[in-house]
């Protein structure tokens, strides 16, 4: 063994005796060593050679803490350009009174004003008017033509709960707005705090530096019973935190134990707890942007320090003359002109990093396609982007990169992150995934009793009228105001069973309203959206696996002839092409079986030729409701439903297929998460458990649809 390798031999005893072995860690402690012995080195001066290196050390922690002597105005660590498309139609709208460009705009994670600092999520007050005090929830920070900070915020109004002496906060109507931090109420921004079903914000610095007292002294005191004490303290009349010293044991005696209230009375008086305050002169290694415009320059976005794959330039002049062509006329180049423009784009990445992350390789791809869209970006046929428009590209760089350095020794597979243990479990972005309101507040003018009194009534109608009152105008309006209630109810956790669901919502299990259920979930309406895709696209779709697909699968399913059902012999198509059998997501049965044999069929995937007569969903093994409509087109829609009611994943027997329809059909194009399951899986290659890669957009549904991109024009100009 190596000298000082024998550590290792003790290890397991030391963690007996001290836990987790981060308690004795000394590489700090060797740091701070290698400084005091270069320090001795250099002074040549042995006399109490202690009290030297205590000031000497003294002297650097002051120096590296001070910062700059006058401190810049507006400091920022890092941005990036700010491109108005990536975002959707409501932050569009709040800043379009305002010349935001990426030349002259900057996006922030983080910026120091004067030395208050902001980030994403504080609160910011911006009005307040006849309806109350207007604050704005932080969405996006843009730095505009030097020093200028805007902040895009959710607006929220505020209304004070006089028992505990907060504010409470409920969303505003007009959903965002753009504001300059010049012009706020007050520049001091406030955190958001949840207490029980509700978020709540302190309105007072003093109230926070309160908190942060009494934190450090009782740092298991619930958050629900720090903001009773916060209260209770201002509405005392405490202006500042040195009035602290005259607060008495009875002022809060109702509030605390008595010996946790006799620590918090000690650390009030005694001092010897002390705030962390916000530093108001930052470190000399942040950016200033006050220093970086010249009379010369076009604006400080270009000065900021860079990465690499911000300021990567793309060797158009190295491209081939195809490439250059396509691009001068604003066309798609052919698939195989595109290859060769990675191979080129690929080896000059390389030249800056030999392994680009993703991440570096997504900066490159999103420039690209923002300057060309017409050429290089993955669009439907109505024009709108698939997942931000860069996926198949970024896919094919990403793919061309890790074969040039599959015999290289850099390592492709990176350690997942680890999620930390907690008793409490939350709903994941899977759930939200694609939803607009995945948790609605209630509507105006009601309340938690009288949604709940429409939802029992609800329950009479179909005790008296069973399933047929789902006609009834009123079964609609019902439905449609309980549904806060309702995705609170499925939102839970744990998980409620679909019998527990039903018992209390016997009219969602129908198939007219699941289908209002989607669109108040995700503003679609899901069957005209596939009804509209299957005339539209549904035809060229089997006239391009007929021409050009080689897959014995989808050779197999062609041989049948066409099915009358559009709609069916699609999906049969999709899922023979993804290499998936259809009973992962069709259990094809005789029309005549009953329904209690039908949630047990179990069939074998067979090449017969097939004719829908009727439609029922089945989940956890039980029948949830049967079709109205017999007809294909219409069981599709509502079976992609469940899914996104009931927080499913896709499952992996058909989850490229699932994608596809989601994308394509229904046009649900996030650009970030995925429905798909996560974890570990059996790889359809090599037959081995493997982990599954989380991405975006899976790469064969990307291919597939950069195919039939490519594929449209060229059907419909012959």
């Amino acid at each position: 063994m190596k000298p000082k390798h024998h550590f290792i031999s003790h290890y397991p005893e030391l963690v007996l005796h001290f836990g987790p072995l981060i308690r004795l860690w000394t590489l700090r402690f060797e740091s701070k060593h290698a400084y005091f012995k270069q320090c001795a080195r250099k002074l040549h001066n042995f006399k109490n050679l202690s009290s030297t290196l205590a000031e000497r050390h003294q002297l650097l922690q002051a120096f590296l803490s001070a910062g700059n002597f006058f401190p810049p105005a507006v400091v920022v660590e890092k941005g990036t350009e700010f491109y108005l498309e990536d975002y959707n139609n409501n932050i569009r709208e709040s800043v379009a009174h305002h010349t935001f460009e990426p030349e002259n705009t900057l996006i922030a994670r983080e910026v120091i004003v004067k030395g208050t600092k902001y980030k994403k999520n504080m609160f910011i007050m911006i009005d307040n008017g006849e309806e109350g005090l207007t604050l704005g929830k932080i969405k996006v920070i843009l730095i505009h033509r030097d020093s200028a900070v805007y902040f895009i915020t959710e607006k929220h109004l505020a209304v004070r709960l006089l028992d505990i002496g907060v504010h409470c906060l409920t969303l505003s109507q007009k959903r965002y707005c753009c504001v300059n931090q010049e012009n706020l109420l007050d520049y001091y921004p406030l955190p958001e705090y949840i207490v029980g079903d509700m978020a709540v914000i302190v309105m007072s610095a003093l109230g926070e530096e309160i908190k942060g007292i009494i934190v450090r002294a009782l740092p298991n005191l619930s958050e629900e019973t720090q903001l009773q004490l916060i209260s209770r303290l201002q509405s005392s009349g405490l202006e500042s935190k040195e009035d602290l010293k005259y607060v008495q044991q009875e002022d809060v005696a109702d509030l605390l134990p008595v010996i946790q209230l006799r620590k918090l009375l000690d650390a009030f008086k005694s001092g010897i707890v002390n705030m962390a305050r916000p530093s108001s002169l930052p470190s000399t290694s942040s950016s200033n942007l006050s220093e970086l415009s010249s009379p010369d320059s076009r604006g400080f976005p270009s000065q900021l320090s860079k990465t690499w794959p911000e300021t990567f330039q793309v060797p158009w002049d190295h491209m081939p003359l195809e490439i250059r062509s396509a691009i001068a006329n604003g066309k798609r180049p052919t698939p195989a002109e595109r290859r060769q423009m990675v191979r080129v784009l690929a080896d000059e990445m390389r030249k800056y990093e030999a392994n680009p992350t993703r991440s570096q390789c997504l900066t490159v791809c999103q420039k690209i396609v923002r300057q060309y869209p017409q050429s290089f970006a993955d669009v439907f046929a109505d024009g709108s982007l698939m997942a931000g428009g860069h996926t198949s590209l970024l896919i094919q760089v990403k793919t061309r990169i890790e074969n040039l350095n599959r015999d290289s020794s850099f390592a492709r597979h990176r350690t997942p992150r680890c999620s930390g243990s907690s008793s409490v479990r939350k709903r994941g972005p899977t759930d939200t995934y694609g939803c607009t309101r995945f948790q609605p507040d209630l509507p105006p003018s009601e309340t938690d009793d009288s949604v709940e009194q429409k939802r029992q009534r609800l329950e009479e109608i179909h005790r008296q009228e069973g399933a047929s009152g789902v006609e009834r105008a009123e079964v609609c309006s019902l439905m449609e105001t309980t549904f806060c209630l309702l995705r609170r109810h499925i939102n839970a956790i744990p998980v409620p069973t679909i019998e527990d669901i039903r018992s209390k919502w016997p009219y969602l299990f129908n198939q007219r309203c699941i289908y209002a259920h989607f669109e108040l979930l995700t503003d679609l309406n899901v069957l005209r959206l596939l009804e509209l895709a299957m005339e539209e696209c549904g035809r060229v779709i089997i006239e391009y696996f007929q021409s050009k697909s080689t897959n014995k699968d989808v050779q197999a399913v062609l041989s049948q002839g066409e099915n009358t059902d559009v709609a069916l012999n699609v999906v049969q198509l999709l899922m023979a092409y993804f290499t998936e059998t259809t009973n992962g997501l069709i259990l094809l049965a005789d029309v005549n079986k009953i329904l209690s044999e039908i949630t047990l069929i179990s069939h074998s995937g067979g090449t017969e030729r097939v004719t829908a007569g009727r439609w029922m969903i089945s989940l956890e093994g039980h029948v949830l409701f049967e079709g109205i409509q017999p007809t294909f087109v219409t069981g599709l829609p509502a079976l992609f439903s469940v899914y996104y009611i009931f927080n499913l994943q896709y499952q992996d027997e058909a989850a490229c297929t699932l994608e596809f329809i989601q994308r394509r059909f229904i046009g649900i194009n996030p650009e970030r998460g995925t429905k798909a399951s996560r974890g570990k899986t059996v790889s359809k290659r090599t037959g081995r458990v493997v982990q599954k890669k989380s991405v975006t957009v899976n790469p064969r549904v990307s291919t597939l649809l950069k195919n039939l991109i490519d594929f449209e024009p060229a059907h419909t100009s012959s």
